[in-house]
């Protein structure tokens, strides 16, 4: 055989075939290397070979030389740990998916390590993790906190980091901040996250560590509240704007402007944003919760969680790092919460934001209505949530409810009114909006009668609540959708005779027509469950066929489906269409969905099972 010898190449399975007779445990690694395969927007691959003692990557030609130099042949190929990352760019040249592997000797090589093998796609999202046994095959494990890679010299770490950041993008990189890395970026194997300075945008990059070996992976890694830092010269200027106006500093953050600083006068809940510009610093007033900053997706997820989760939407922003957007929300313990909400509506990250100023304004007012009892008995700050009767559903009753909450709100804003009369004008505000079932405009009148029991607002604050109220009545109302129960799916009008997904689709009929059911009885998360079924058979129908389980995640899907050649552009858009109103990251539908979510998810399922259907043979 050409390459038995130790002097001669061995590939992955010789070598695997090796350690597996051998029985024992891999040996020491001697050397260390990284293959890279980098799939490119415009359909080529693109591969190279990074050895720490070559100053350039390597050609497959001439790695395999280099291996024979180093007298890495045959069995002793085993000494050779090399980490494997295949990496599909979008047109930013940001990951869109990515694998590593930790094997020996070849890119086909035995696996080592724990983990062996990790899997994710965007900026460390998804991560997905992989052990090997004894006997050379995967089993995914289950995610929690991995030890981050073993550096070769601990010291040398941040100078490594930085070799291969220059080395990268050039000597004349600005650097524009490190982070250490989230719990999923961490399980993906990076051990800190660095955004520098690009031509026409600021680049995140992943730097994790193979052996002695610092890699970059490029990716829209967001920039986080904490671990923030101004240069020098703006931090004093900052700092010279918060003692002249005699502020109390809370949080740095990153928005659609640049780096700020939030900032409170004292004893006052008052807040002010202060940001550095070309004359020093400047301070300007900031009001919390705006509403109308991000999609129309990112916007309903604000309602569905003050109507359906009991938070109270304190803050919203644009983060300036990426297209997310950034909400701030209490909970009924006076806790604090920091979410991230992608242009799809769909949450991406959550964690605790209680150092922010929101935060102390928020258990501030929570302590203080603990405290305070109600002055006027008749005021509806802590009224429960009327009782109705049952008639209260009908399609009358909500209409004068709506007409009724009008006049009380038009009352309310009589110009130079005192606020005890625009408490009485708000007098049955509560019963109206229980009627229409607005409990995120409920939730909203219940803190501004709060805050009106301790000091009654200005004028200006007091028009300025009240038209809020009427627009996120609005913008409630507008995602309710008053039906009858219908024998077709999504709309018997609209329905044409010669389709019906169970003609296609047999194996899906059970599932299409209870989400039918489900959709009647006014159960709208059961449907989703049910449509959930439907489309993993259409995707199983699609040329090839495609497994995709409830734990399937969208964007791998989407990824996925795109790559394929036998795909029709009709399915790929149809697809997309579905992804964004689903509202959850995989498969596996969100945990709540209203009637009107649900029928435009099923409404999408329709779409995209006629356009697959579209490419089979007709049914005979």
């Amino acid at each position: 055989m050409a390459m038995a010898g130790r002097t001669s190449l061995w590939n992955g399975p010789q070598l695997a075939a090796r350690w597996l007779a051998e029985r024992g445990p891999l040996p020491r690694p001697i050397s260390h290397a990284i293959f890279r395969e980098t799939a490119l927007p415009d359909g080529t691959t693109a591969t190279s070979y990074c050895i720490q003692d070559e100053p350039s990557p390597l050609t497959h030609h001439d790695f395999e030389q280099w291996l024979l130099r180093h007298k890495l042949g045959g069995p002793n190929g085993l000494g050779l740990a090399l980490l494997v990352i295949r990496e599909v760019l979008d047109t930013n040249g940001a990951i869109r998916e990515c694998v590593i592997e930790r094997r020996r000797g070849a890119t086909d090589g035995p696996l080592s390590g724990d983990p062996a093998r990790v899997e994710f796609v965007g900026p460390a999202r998804s991560v997905r993790l992989y052990t090997v046994d004894s006997h050379g095959h995967l089993a995914e494990t289950t995610p929690a906190t991995p030890p981050p890679p073993p550096r070769h010299d601990i010291t040398e770490g941040f100078s490594g980091e930085e070799r291969a950041i220059r080395s990268h993008f050039g000597q004349a990189a600005v650097v524009l901040d490190r982070r250490s890395p989230t719990l999923f970026e961490e399980m993906a194997g990076l051990s800190s996250i660095v955004h520098v300075r690009g031509r026409d945008r600021d680049i995140g990059c992943g730097v994790g560590w193979h052996g002695p070996m610092a890699y970059l992976l490029i990716g829209d890694f967001p920039r986080l509240d904490h671990g923030l830092a101004l240069p020098p010269d703006e931090e004093e200027a900052v700092a010279a704007e918060l003692r002249r106006h005699k502020l109390v500093r809370h949080e740095m953050r990153f928005d659609a402007e640049g780096l700020c600083v939030i900032a409170s006068r004292r004893d006052r809940p008052d807040l002010f944003i202060v940001r550095p510009d070309r004359d020093g610093a400047r301070v300007d007033p900031y009001t919390p919760g705006d509403t109308t900053v991000g999609s129309s997706d990112q916007r309903r997820w604000i309602r569905y969680a003050e109507a359906h989760e009991g938070r109270i939407a304190l803050d919203a922003y644009q983060d300036g790092a990426s297209d997310e957007l950034v909400v701030l929300t209490g909970d009924a313990d006076g806790q604090v919460w920091r979410h991230r909400i992608d242009p799809d509506g769909v949450e991406v990250a959550c964690g605790p934001a209680n150092e922010t100023a929101v935060a102390m304004l928020y258990r501030t007012r929570c302590s203080t209505e603990r405290d305070t009892s109600p002055s006027d008995p008749e005021s509806m700050d802590d009224m429960d949530w009327p009782e109705l009767p049952p008639e209260a559903d009908s399609l009358l009753a909500k209409a004068r409810a709506y007409a009724q909450a009008c006049l009380m709100l038009k009352d309310a804003r009589t110009p130079d009114q005192a606020w005890t009369d625009t408490v009485v004008c708000l007098g049955r505000l509560p019963v109206a909006l229980r009627v229409l079932d607005a409990r995120a405009t409920a939730a909203a009148l219940r803190a501004l009668l709060r805050r009106g029991n301790r000091t009654a607002p200005p004028e200006a604050e007091r028009l300025r609540a009240l038209d809020g109220l009427e627009q996120r009545l609005s913008e409630e109302l507008a995602d309710i959708r008053v039906s009858a129960a219908a024998l077709a799916w999504p709309d018997v009008e609209d329905a044409e005779p010669e389709w019906a997904i169970e003609d296609h689709f047999p194996q899906a009929a059970y599932h299409s027509q209870e989400a039918q059911r489900c959709l009647m009885l006014r159960r709208p998360s059961a449907a989703v469950y049910h449509g959930m079924h439907v489309v993993r058979a259409g995707l199983g129908a699609i040329a090839g066929g495609m497994i995709a389980t409830a734990m399937t995640d969208w964007a791998r899907l989407t990824a996925s489906v795109d790559r394929r050649g036998d795909v029709s552009p009709e399915v790929r858009q149809a697809l997309r269409t579905l992804r964004r109103s689903w509202h959850a990251p995989t498969l596996l539908p969100a945990e709540k969905y209203t009637e009107h979510e649900a029928e435009a998810v099923l409404e999408a399922i329709d779409a995209f099972m006629r356009a697959v259907a579209d490419g089979m043979v007709p049914p005979t």
